[in-house]
């Protein structure tokens, strides 16, 4: 993501849609590969409604877990007075 949307490494460039864009088709990617595995070794991967929990619960998990490490980022770079905390 920082290299192919050039997304600074603090995060401080990125746009909300951009964010939004990696995290739905990073869910995506996880929760179908996660049900391809599943059928790949003949075990029960359940049907289209664990495909859309596990979608939803990334998303949710995903977006969570981002703005908690980008803030906190923003907090520590405003704690130290810094514009970038990589130099």
């Amino acid at each position: 993501m920082i290299h192919n949307l050039k997304v600074q490494s603090d995060l401080g460039n990125i746009a909300m849609k951009q964010f939004l864009t990696v995290i739905v088709a990073y869910s995506f990617l996880s929760s179908g590969l996660h049900h391809l595995w599943f059928a790949a070794r003949d075990l029960e991967s359940g049907s289209w409604n664990h495909f859309v929990a596990i979608f939803f619960g990334d998303v949710v998990g995903s977006i969570l877990f981002a703005a908690v490490i980008k803030y906190g980022i923003d907090l520590l770079k405003g704690k130290l007075g810094r514009d970038n905390l990589i130099k």
